[in-house]
């Protein structure tokens, strides 16, 4: 998961978590919360308030 996340990272930029985070596949949803805390430029605030979406997903391994 991390390094796919890091890979997606690289490839889509800034965006990343954005796009992954609505995509319609939980396993790249999940890797939307990997980007996140591979994100060091994000305060530990930041990324908790931005994983907020992740919580509530309808898959229990997104939620994890």
């Amino acid at each position: 998961m991390e390094q796919a996340a890091s890979i997606l990272s690289n490839h889509l930029g800034g965006k990343a978590f954005d796009v992954l985070r609505s995509h319609t596949s939980d396993t790249v949803r999940g890797w939307a919360a990997f980007v996140l805390g591979l994100d060091v430029s994000l305060s530990l605030e930041e990324k908790l308030v931005r994983v907020l979406s992740l919580a509530d997903d309808s898959h229990f391994g997104v939620r994890e």
